[in-house]
């Protein structure tokens, strides 16, 4: 899982580098981050929703009477 995270991450990063490797515009390659940089935040966030939600579902809560000490 870290390594998805991580990778999703670094994309917009990477693009940007091989971009500018090949003799892009600035412009072009500001535009082009952006939008892999949202892709992979709205990835990530109903990756790690479906996580947490699943997480909590594994965690049974206890109902009783609490002890007197």
């Amino acid at each position: 899982m870290a390594m998805l995270v991580f990778s999703l991450a670094v994309s917009g990063v990477a693009v940007a580098a091989i971009l500018r490797f090949l003799e892009f515009d600035g412009l072009i390659i500001l535009f082009c981050s952006i939008i892999i940089e949202l892709i992979c935040i709205s990835l990530l966030y109903f990756f790690l929703k479906g996580f947490l939600i699943s997480e909590e579902q594994k965690k049974p809560i206890k109902k009783g009477k609490l002890n007197n000490l």
